[in-house]
C-alpha cells in the first residue's frame, strides 16, 4: 500500500507538470476509477486537497484533448481504451471544479439522478400472440414452438434448437415469432438454423421458429447484425423497408432506421445480393448498399465495415458523424428525447464512446468538445454557443 501511495504521488507530480506519458495517464485514471465512494480525497479536510484533485483530472482531460487534436484515432480499440477511461470519470470534472461554491457531493448520491445506459431488454411474441418480457424470465427453456425449443441462455441471449421429442414436418404451417427491443434495449438470438442475430435498440426481427421448405426468410425493423449459417440449398433472405437481401452464408449489418430516409446494408464477409423492385446489385466485403425511400436506386460505396458494427462491440460511433446523427444514437440507446434550440451544430465528431457510460458522462464529453447539451428530465436540449 505504501509503494502504491508513493507511485501515485509520483504520477500526480508528472501529470501536473505535463510530463506524464499516455500509459501513466491511463494508470492514474484506472487507479482513480477503482476508488470506493469514500476515497482518499474524501478523507482530506482541506479545500486545497480538493482543488489539487480537480487540477489533476482537468490536466488529464486537457492533455488527452490536445493530443487528440494532433492526430485522429483511427482504430476503434485504441479510441475506446482512451475515451472509455476519460468518460468514465468525466463526472468528477464537474463535481470537483475549483470555482464551485458547493461542497463536493459523493458519487453515490449523484448516481441517484443518473440516466444509465441501455441494456439487455426485449419482448418475445410467440406464434399464438402471447408476449413474454424476457427481462422477467429466468434462464432456461421458456417455450416450445413448432418443434423448436426456445431457451433463454443468459440475460441477453435467446436460442432456438430442435426439440428432442417434437420435430417439424415439411408441409406443416410455418409458425413465426417476433423479438423486439425497446429504446434503451438490445438482444441476441440464435435462430433454428444456427444463424446469429444481434438486435440494436428500437428494433425487431420476425422469423420462423423452424426453417422449412426451400428458403429461410426473416424481416426486420431498425438495426440488426447477421452472421448467417451457410446452407447452399437454402438461401437466407432479409426484408427491410421494401428491400430484400439474399445470402447463402455471410456476415452483414442492416441499418433500417431510416432517420435520413436511407436503408443501409454493410457487408463484412461473403457476398450478398440487394434487391429493390426490379433493381438488383451484388456487393463485396467492405461495401455498403444504400437505398433511399420510395426509390429503386441502389448506391454502392466503400466503408469501414467494422465501424458499422461498433454497436455490437459496445461502442457508440462518432467517426465522421454530425451532431444530429450522434444525438439520434443517444436518443435510442439512453431512451431520451432530443430538442434543438437555436442553430443546430454542424461540426463533425470523431472517435468512439463506450455504450456502458452513464448519459451525464457522455454529455460532459460533448460539452468539452464545444457542444452545449443540457439534460432536463429525459430530454437533452442542444443549444448553440
Amino acid at each position: 500500500m505504501e509503494n502504491l501511495a508513493e507511485n501515485i504521488v509520483t504520477l500526480v507530480d508528472k501529470i501536473l507538470t505535463h510530463q506524464a506519458t499516455d500509459d501513466q495517464l491511463a494508470t492514474y485514471l484506472h487507479w482513480y476509477s477503482t476508488l470506493p465512494d469514500t476515497d482518499v480525497f474524501a478523507t482530506m479536510t482541506t479545500e486545497q486537497s480538493r482543488i489539487k484533485e480537480a487540477a489533476i483530472l482537468a490536466t488529464i482531460q486537457t492533455t488527452i484533448h490536445r493530443k487528440r487534436r494532433k492526430r485522429m484515432i483511427q482504430k476503434v480499440s485504441l479510441a475506446a481504451a482512451v475515451l472509455t477511461l476519460v468518460l468514465g470519470l468525466s463526472g468528477y470534472f464537474w463535481l470537483y471544479k475549483p470555482d464551485s461554491n458547493k461542497t463536493a457531493t459523493t458519487l453515490q448520491s449523484i448516481k441517484i439522478h443518473e440516466i444509465g445506459p441501455g441494456g439487455n431488454h426485449a419482448t418475445l411474441t410467440l406464434s399464438n400472440g402471447k408476449k413474454l418480457s424476457l427481462d422477467l424470465l429466468s434462464v432456461g427453456a421458456i417455450a416450445n414452438q413448432n418443434g423448436s425449443e426456445v431457451s433463454k441462455k443468459d440475460s441477453g441471449l435467446l436460442t432456438y434448437s430442435a426439440s428432442s421429442n417434437n420435430n417439424p414436418l415439411v408441409g406443416t404451417s410455418i409458425h413465426y415469432n417476433t423479438l423486439a427491443t425497446p429504446r434503451g434495449g438490445q438482444y441476441q438470438v440464435v435462430l433454428s438454423d444456427g444463424t446469429k442475430v444481434w438486435l440494436n435498440a428500437a428494433s425487431s426481427i420476425k422469423y420462423p421458429t423452424s426453417f422449412v421448405g426451400s428458403e429461410r426468410s426473416v424481416s426486420i425493423t431498425g438495426e440488426a447484425y447477421f452472421e448467417v449459417a451457410h446452407n447452399s440449398h437454402k438461401p437466407f433472405t432479409v426484408s427491410v423497408n421494401g428491400m430484400h437481401i439474399k445470402v447463402l452464408g455471410t456476415h452483414f449489418n442492416v441499418n433500417g432506421y431510416g432517420d435520413d430516409g436511407v436503408t443501409r446494408t454493410t457487408l463484412l464477409q461473403g457476398a450478398i445480393q440487394i434487391s429493390r423492385g426490379t433493381n438488383h446489385k451484388i456487393i463485396a466485403p467492405g461495401q455498403q448498399a444504400a437505398v433511399k425511400a420510395n426509390t429503386e436506386t441502389i448506391t454502392i460505396s466503400k466503408v469501414n465495415a467494422q465501424d458499422m458494427i461498433a454497436w455490437t462491440k459496445g461502442f457508440l460511433l462518432l467517426q465522421d458523424n454530425n451532431v444530429q446523427d450522434f444525438m439520434t444514437q443517444l436518443s435510442r440507446w439512453y431512451n431520451v428525447d432530443i430538442e434543438y434550440k437555436g442553430k443546430v451544430p454542424t461540426k463533425l465528431l470523431g472517435g468512439v464512446i463506450g455504450r456502458n457510460n452513464n448519459l451525464s458522462d457522455v454529455l460532459s464529453a460533448l460539452e468539452a468538445s464545444g457542444i452545449h447539451a443540457k439534460l432536463t428530465g429525459r430530454k437533452i436540449i442542444i443549444t448553440s454557443k
